[in-house]
């Protein structure tokens, strides 16, 4: 289900599986930024790899710090409360840097 696209209201386990994916896009996106900025090499791919930090950097900070408005809302507690989900939370911070 993707949220936003049905009137329906979403399910605690598709919160839990948006949540998941978003989190681990944001994650992913926010590293290749900044490994984009280790390699670049003019002042063009700089200014792109800022931007982009800059972006999953604000996402990430309003998931980890934002306080829920509406009961959609995907936010750390959706994962505690879940223990399986919970460890795969764990999993996706802990994960290594992309190559």
């Amino acid at each position: 289900m993707i949220i936003g696209q049905s009137a329906a209201t979403p399910t605690p386990s598709d919160l839990l599986t948006y949540g998941a994916e978003h989190l681990t896009y944001e994650i992913d996106m926010f590293r290749h930024a900044v490994e984009l900025g280790r390699r670049a090499k003019d002042q063009a791919a700089v200014n792109v790899s800022g931007e982009l930090f800059a972006l999953h950097l604000r996402n990430l900070i309003a998931f980890f710090w934002s306080k829920r408005r509406y009961p959609t809302d995907v936010w750390p507690r959706t994962f505690a409360r879940t223990p399986p989900l919970g460890q795969q939370f764990k999993q996706v911070i802990r994960s290594p840097e992309p190559s």
